[in-house]
C-alpha cells in the first residue's frame, strides 16, 4: 500500500510540475517585453520592446506601427471612419536576451511654427514627414512568445497609443530640455 501511494505521490508530482510551470510562466510574462518610448539626443525617438535588463527570449515578433486619423461622423454616416497610413509592418525570429527590438523610429520637430512627425530608420534618415496637427494618434502593435523550457505557448502581445496631445507634450518637452530621457506611455494595452 505504501508503494502505491508512493507512486501516486510520484506520478502527481510528474504530471504537476509542468502545469505549476506553464502557470509561473504566465504569470512572470505579464511584464515580459513592455514598451518603453525613449528620446536620444543624435537619433530622436525610438519606441522599444523592451528586453535590455531581462535574461529572457522572445521568439516570433510581429510588430506593425501605424497613423490613425478619425475621420468624424457624417450627416450621411453614422460612425466615425479611422484612416490609417501604415509605418512599418515587419517581422523577426527572436529576440535575444540583453537587447531591445525598435518598432518605430520618429523625430518630433517644429518648422516655422507647425509641429511635425518625421519617421525616420534607426540613423535618424527621414523616411515620411506628418503635420501633427493631421495625426489624432500614434497606434503600435506587437506579438510575441515568451521562450520556455517546456516549449508552453506562453504569449506576449501589446498595443500602444500615443494621442496628438502626447506627442505635442514630448515636443514641447525635447524643446525645453534635449537630453536623452525616457519618455511616459499613457496608453499599453495588453492583449492576452
Amino acid at each position: 500500500m505504501d508503494h502505491l501511494i508512493g507512486v501516486l505521490i510520484g506520478l502527481s508530482m510528474f504530471l504537476l510540475y509542468p502545469i505549476i510551470e506553464y502557470l509561473g510562466k504566465r504569470g512572470f510574462s505579464k511584464n515580459e517585453g513592455d514598451p518603453e518610448l525613449w528620446y536620444l539626443q543624435d537619433y530622436g525617438f525610438r519606441l522599444v520592446i523592451r528586453s535590455l535588463p531581462k535574461k529572457i527570449m522572445l521568439f516570433d515578433l510581429k510588430y506593425k506601427s501605424r497613423i490613425r486619423k478619425v475621420i468624424p461622423t457624417t450627416r450621411d454616416s453614422s460612425v466615425s471612419t479611422l484612416d490609417e497610413e501604415i509605418l512599418v509592418n515587419s517581422e523577426d525570429f527572436f529576440l535575444l536576451p540583453g537587447y531591445d527590438q525598435v518598432i518605430l523610429s520618429f523625430q518630433l520637430i517644429r518648422s516655422e511654427g507647425i509641429p511635425y512627425l518625421i519617421r525616420t530608420n534607426k540613423n535618424e534618415g527621414e523616411q515620411s514627414k506628418f503635420k501633427l496637427d493631421d495625426i489624432d494618434y500614434l497606434v503600435c502593435d506587437y506579438t510575441a512568445h515568451v521562450d520556455n523550457r517546456f516549449h508552453f505557448d506562453v504569449f506576449v502581445g501589446r498595443r500602444v497609443e500615443i494621442k496628438k496631445a502626447d506627442l505635442k507634450e514630448y515636443l514641447n518637452r525635447i524643446e525645453t530640455n534635449n537630453q536623452e530621457q525616457s519618455m511616459k506611455l499613457r496608453e499599453i494595452i495588453n492583449i492576452e
